[in-house]
Parts: C-alpha cells; structure tokens; sequence
C-alpha cells in the first residue's frame, strides 16, 4: 500500500501543476458525488509544461526501479504515450473522520488483457470486475484494487473506491 500511497502522491501532485482541461465524460461520470477533492491532469499537455518537468524526470526515476521497469515491460505500457488524461479524486469515508477513499481513472490505451495476466502472474488476485493488486499490512487494513472497465479506461485506488465507481 506504501507504494500505492506514493504513487497517488505523484499524481495528486501532477494534478496540482496541470493546466486547465476537461476530462472525458467517461472519467467524470465515476468521479463519486461527495468527492471532497478532484484534480485532472491532461498529459499532453503537461509534456510541453516547463513546470511539469521536474514530475517527469521524478516519473521516469520510478520507471527505472527494476521491479517497475519489468512490469511496465511485460504489461506493454508506456504511461507517458499510453495515458491522456488522469483524474483523481478523494471522498470521505466518515463526516467526522479525517480518512479518505482515493480513485485514480485513468484515460488512454491500455491492453486489459495482458495488464491483468501480469499483475496476476505477479500476486493480484482476481475479484469478479475487479482485481487486489495489493494485500493490507498490519497498519492498513485497505486492499489496493484496480479495474479495467475498457481499452480506454482503468480505475484504480483502495477497493471501496474501485467497487463504489464501478457499481
């Protein structure tokens, strides 16, 4: 989950640095309605960005990371050609709490097939439309989860979160 918390630390802070643009209908519509946050990031626009720069070069230094460089190989991907335009966004779990549901949609090309194979072949677990792509530590007690709702479109984030877009 570390990882997962870092990596939705990256793309809330891209979020933050993008230029205005509109997410497709698509994306917005899963958005949840007592979404207290939501920030979009069009990538290409960001790419001619000079400010964005620096996420870059943090985004290929994760990339490099021989355990990710595999992945992203066997999966086929190349976010920054394969991805157009995320959406994030954090909803509350509690009126009184200070924790939040995390959804990450993302928007591009994706191969659904070969990306789920892998991330099975390496530990997720399949959840009828949805896959855990990470189990819970001792101080967490949330499964990282991701869906490939089509070719255009994956949803990633806690499972409560991938569930509740899905439904």
């Amino acid at each position: 989950m570390t990882r997962l918390f870092r990596t939705l630390t990256v793309l809330t802070a891209a979020a933050t640095l993008a230029l205005p643009a509109t997410a497709g209908d698509g994306a917005l519509s899963l958005v949840p309605a007592n979404a207290v946050t939501v920030g979009m990031v069009h990538l290409p626009d960001m790419r001619s960005s000079r400010l964005s720069s620096l996420l870059f070069q943090d985004i290929d230094r994760v990339s490099t990371d021989g355990d990710a460089e595999r992945f992203l190989l066997e999966a086929g991907l190349q976010p920054l050609q394969d991805v157009d335009a995320l959406t994030v966004a954090t909803s509350p779990r509690s009126s009184l709490g200070s924790e939040a549901d995390v959804l990450v949609i993302a928007e591009g090309r994706f191969q659904p097939e070969r990306l789920a194979a892998v991330l099975v072949s390496r530990g997720a677990v399949k959840k009828g439309a949805y896959i855990i792509i990470a189990q819970p530590t001792d101080s967490d007690d949330e499964h990282a989860a991701v869906a490939f709702v089509s070719p255009s479109l994956v949803i990633a984030g806690n499972e409560r979160s991938v569930v509740n877009a899905l439904e």
